[in-house]
């Protein structure tokens, strides 16, 4: 019958809840969850990004199908665990440098992970800081490169209004000047038709005499 669930079903779906409720994390559980965090590497993607979050419900979906030992866990209580155990490593890291002259415990596999771990981590937040940084200095750039083809542009406008306002002036001008240069022959042709009249006349007189 459909949406009917058997007794077994609802036993089964029991059974989940309350391991999921009651779930204990062991060391075992802890280096799984860190080797599956090595391979994935869920720390080369920003923070809360939806990126990272696919990788730890990948991460969560892998360990949820492992039958030995079982793991009942979300994303998020991986998450969290991971951010502890990263917790504890560094401040037993700043306790093992203070103490002096103490025998450091061998090296389990859980620590050679949070460290490599922790090694993985540095190097990506470099890296990032250092596209982050290229990023910006290209933005500048870009910036710089914009505000110099904008100031060009209004130098080139500035010319360009500088010249119509110098030309109209000389073209009056100059427009003058060849009136005045006209008016002056004409003048001047006037006067020279005025003389060959008063010679002529002047000769005439004298012929006449």
């Amino acid at each position: 019958m459909a949406g009917h669930i058997s007794t077994a079903e609802q036993e089964l779906v029991q059974k989940k809840s309350s391991k999921s409720r009651y779930f204990v994390w062991t060391e075992d559980h802890d280096v799984l969850m860190l080797r599956e965090a090595v391979t994935s590497e869920p720390y080369n993607f920003k923070p809360k990004s939806t990126e990272r979050g696919k990788v730890w419900e990948s991460i969560a979906a892998c360990l949820n199908s492992l039958k030995t030992p079982e793991f009942w866990v979300t994303a998020r209580a991986e998450r969290d665990r991971y951010a502890l155990l990263i917790s504890r490593h560094k401040l037993k890291q700043r306790e093992e440098e203070k103490a002096s002259g103490i025998d450091v415990p061998e090296l389990t596999e859980l620590d050679a992970l949070l460290e490599e771990i922790r090694e993985r981590e540095k190097s990506a937040e470099e890296k990032s800081d250092a596209l982050r940084n290229d990023r910006k200095a290209k933005d500048e750039k870009e910036k710089a490169k914009a505000e110099e083809i904008r100031q060009a542009a209004l130098q080139t406008t500035a010319i360009r209004k500088s010249d119509d306002s110098g030309e109209k002036p000389k073209k009056a001008k100059l427009r003058r000047s060849t009136s005045d240069a006209i008016g002056f022959l004409a003048e001047k042709s006037e006067k020279e038709r005025e003389l060959k009249k008063e010679e002529l006349a002047i000769r005439k007189k004298e012929s006449l005499i």
